[in-house]
C-alpha cells in the first residue's frame, strides 16, 4: 500500500509532488483485456494475470505481453477506502523508476476500479524462499545483496515523491527477468 505523505518533511526547496491528475483511462475498459487467471487476493481486491485482446500468446520464457491486473470493487468500500484505493493509482502513475513495478494505466469499468500494471514473471520474493527451503538450500548471497541494493534504490525513490510504502515485506517485492538470464528486483 502506497500512500503521499501530507507532513512537512522534507523540507520545501526539495522537488514537490505532481499535481494531482485524474486517472489515465483507456479505452474500452475490461474488453480491452483477455483474462488469463487469477494471481492472488488481498483486503481489497483482486490480482488478475491478462494480456491485451489481439496479443498473442506468449511463447516459453516470453511474458512480454502478460500484464497484471488489479481488480478493485468499489461499491464494497467505505469512503475513505475508496479514496484511499484511487490514491494508489495516482502514487503509483507518479512513480517511474527500474526498481518500481511499471504502472500502465487506470480505469473505472462496471463500478470497478482496474490498475494495470507490469507482470513480474517470477513471482514474488517470498515465493522464491519458500521455494528454496523446500529444497532445504540457501540463497546465493550475491542474490541477497542484489536484491537488497535494488529494494533501497527502488525505496529512495519512491521516498524521493514524499511517498511512504507501508507494506513491505518478501510478498511485495517481485523478480523480473529484464536482463538476459538475469534477475530484477522491484517493488510492488
Amino acid at each position: 500500500m502506497l500512500f503521499r505523505s501530507q507532513g512537512t518533511w522534507p523540507p520545501t526547496k526539495w522537488r514537490r509532488p505532481p499535481p494531482h491528475r485524474p486517472p489515465t483511462h483507456v479505452r474500452g475498459g475490461m474488453d480491452q483485456y483477455e483474462k488469463l487467471g487469477i494471481l492472488g487476493r488481498g483486503s481489497y481486491g483482486v490480482a488478475l494475470l491478462a494480456r491485451p485482446k489481439g496479443s498473442k500468446a506468449p511463447s516459453h520464457g516470453d511474458d512480454a505481453s502478460l500484464l497484471v491486473i488489479k481488480e478493485t470493487d468499489l461499491s464494497q468500500l467505505t469512503p475513505a477506502k475508496r479514496k484511499e484505493t484511487q490514491n494508489e493509482a495516482d502514487v503509483l502513475r507518479s512513480l517511474s523508476h527500474v526498481n518500481v513495478i511499471s504502472y500502465i494505466a487506470t480505469f473505472l469499468d462496471s463500478g470497478k476500479l482496474y490498475i494495470v500494471m507490469e507482470y513480474a514473471e517470477h513471482g514474488a520474493l517470498s515465493d522464491h524462499i519458500k521455494a528454496l527451503r523446500s529444497r532445504a538450500t540457501q540463497a546465493d548471497e550475491s542474490f541477497i545483496w542484489k536484491c537488497m541494493l535494488q529494494v533501497s534504490s527502488g525505496l529512495a525513490a519512491i521516498h524521493a515523491h514524499r511517498v511512504i510504502h507501508r507494506d513491505i515485506k518478501s510478498a511485495n517485492i517481485l523478480i523480473t527477468g529484464e536482463q538476459k538470464d538475469r534477475k530484477s528486483t522491484r517493488l510492488n
